[in-house]
């Protein structure tokens, strides 16, 4: 497993920039590398990559990109010796310098943490089991932070009857399955955090990942008392949707750096801090109907950008909102629902 993680780290490739540059012999080359590095690391004692080749490479840009990065999705037909072959990826490239840190740490979790995570869930977890985490394959990965060599490579989703879920949904069957996904993630971060020795261990172990903290500092408590009151009515101008939301914290801005301390330095609340995706709002969330249950559905979760190691009830904050915002009423039916989908979280967690 060791091997096949330096493998992983070491496949450093120059990204083509543009679908022209993914479907000509060049980008052809670069897919050809990248099924040859994934097979020898992922199938035991596979020595074939001297007679993969890839025949065509059809490349279209991503219709609903992120403000981080250019992404496409590539559909690769190959073979290996006279067999044929076809892979559907999703392929992210960073958008400018201006972006390193949040692309390396994305970059970074693909590369070097999952694959230690599913090594760990796999070896020490769930031994008799496949058990794998809620994200995409992951195909190559590879960070220099040079706008050159900087790539990630996924399956893509879409093509294997995945779906964002309508931004206007209730549906409880999605939010058992978003609900299911975060709890997978939290508590193998957990588990493993625990075997390394704790959270300075995990934090020493993968130094990209930040504990999302305040600073200590007197001059940044004067200007959030400042500035967050007139940031909050700005907030509600331009995200209406929240509007509700930000008002009420507006009414309250002279309590909320206290809040913050406060929450930040409950003992309790310590034990309750892991490796969190820091965007868990439901598009980055992509869901699948399982195959036996037509109401069921597992989901995967995708743009790994502002991850970082915090409270889980970051993760669930910004998840549910995206189901609770949309709910007719408002007291005991969004208590209701919060009160729910944190059972379902917890039993998932416990499991």
């Amino acid at each position: 497993q060791e091997i096949l993680l330096k493998a992983l780290m070491d496949l450093i490739l120059e990204s083509p920039k543009s679908c022209a540059e993914f479907e000509n012999k060049n980008g052809m080359k670069w897919a050809r590398e990248i099924i040859v590095d994934y097979y020898t690391r992922t199938e035991e004692g596979w020595l074939l990559g001297c007679m993969v080749k890839v025949l065509t490479v059809v490349a279209k840009e991503n219709p609903t990109p992120g403000g981080l990065s250019r992404s496409y999705c590539l559909e690769v037909h190959y073979k290996i010796g006279a067999e044929k072959s076809r892979e559907e990826w999703f392929v992210k490239i960073p958008k400018s310098l201006q972006t390193v840190s949040m692309d390396e740490r994305e970059l970074v979790m693909y590369n070097k943490i999952f694959p230690r995570l599913q090594v760990f869930l796999s070896e020490s977890l769930f031994e008799d089991q496949n058990v794998d985490l809620p994200i995409p394959i992951i195909f190559a990965s590879s960070f220099q932070g040079n706008g050159v060599h900087d790539c990630l490579v996924t399956e893509n989703l879409c093509a294997n009857k995945y779906f964002q879920v309508d931004k206007d949904t209730t549906k409880l069957a999605y939010m058992r399955a978003a609900m299911t996904s975060l709890a997978n993630i939290h508590g193998i971060t957990f588990s493993f955090m625990k075997s390394l020795g704790g959270k300075e261990q995990l934090l020493a172990e993968f130094p990209t990942i930040k504990e999302q903290l305040l600073p200590d500092s007197q001059d940044l408590k004067t200007v959030f008392n400042e500035t967050i009151q007139p940031f909050l009515h700005y907030l509600a101008r331009i995200q209406p949707d929240i509007a509700q939301q930000t008002q009420v914290l507006a009414k309250f801005h002279k309590f909320l750096f206290k809040v913050f301390i406060d929450l930040e330095n409950k003992s309790e609340l310590k034990k309750l801090r892991t490796l969190v995706h820091g965007d868990a709002k439901l598009d980055n969330f992509l869901f699948k109907e399982a195959d036996d249950d037509s109401d069921t559905f597992t989901s995967m979760i995708i743009d790994w950008q502002g991850c970082g190691f915090d409270l889980v009830s970051n993760d669930l904050m910004w998840c549910l909102y995206g189901f609770i915002k949309n709910l007719p009423e408002t007291g005991d039916m969004i208590h209701g629902f919060v009160e729910y989908s944190l059972e379902i979280y917890w039993e998932a967690l416990e499991h």
